[in-house]
């Protein structure tokens, strides 16, 4: 009876609904997307949806909002305006992606065909109209939203490092409250399947009555 209660107590620690989004430095995830492989914005790279971090998730504009999503390549045609107030820098390589809306704020969401707990990247936001603010909102695998919405404001074309963790593990990101930020080198780390962590949650239970009958 013991056993099944420590076992218990392992997963609901697990699947906790109890979600608390909190700022985390710098990490390489088991995703990640650099934008290199796509072609910039003046040979076609700007797109409604597309696929990213090896075909693993997916940016789309929402509602349905076409163009976007801009692969730009700084010191190119395609350099990226972060709505006049500078062009954006890249983080390594030569491209990054811009956001933008010509009609309201961007909005723009990222989805990951595994659940992530963490999720960064290199950001500017440097804009005129929105006051250097973006939103990042994070979802679960239902659509609730998870935590508070998080803001990131950088004042310069240089991108900056915003990185966050969660209690509840994340399906999706939605960006927005900007005009045209601009990022690079996102990544996430990816969650065990259930599977795995039911045999995390035995082992930690082996563990525990180990300790409790040494």
């Amino acid at each position: 009876m013991k056993r099944a209660v420590v076992f218990a107590a392992v997963v609901c620690a697990a699947s906790s609904s109890f979600a608390q989004i909190s700022p985390i430095g710098e990490f390489t995830g088991a995703l990640s997307e650099g934008f290199e492989s796509f072609p910039n914005y003046s040979s076609g790279g700007n797109y409604d949806t597309f696929d990213v971090m090896t075909g693993q998730a997916t940016f789309a504009g929402e509602p349905s909002q076409t163009d976007q999503l801009w692969i730009y390549e700084p010191g190119t045609s395609a350099s990226w305006g972060l709505a006049g107030n500078g062009t954006a820098q890249v983080r390594s390589g030569a491209k990054g992606l811009g956001l933008y809306n010509s009609a309201v704020a961007v909005n723009v969401r990222l989805t990951f065909d595994l659940v992530t707990d963490r999720f960064g990247g290199y950001f500017a936001t440097a804009d005129s109209v929105f006051g250097n603010n973006m939103t990042v909102t994070f979802f679960d695998s239902v659509g609730a939203q998870i935590g508070a919405v998080q803001n990131v404001s950088t004042t310069g074309s240089a991108l900056v490092w915003s990185g966050w963790q969660s209690t509840t593990a994340i399906k999706s990101v939605v960006f927005g409250m900007n005009d045209a930020p601009a990022m690079d080198d996102i990544q996430a780390g990816v969650v065990p399947e259930p599977a795995s962590l039911a045999v995390i949650g035995l082992g930690l239970t082996a563990l525990l009555m180990r300790r409790r009958t040494g």
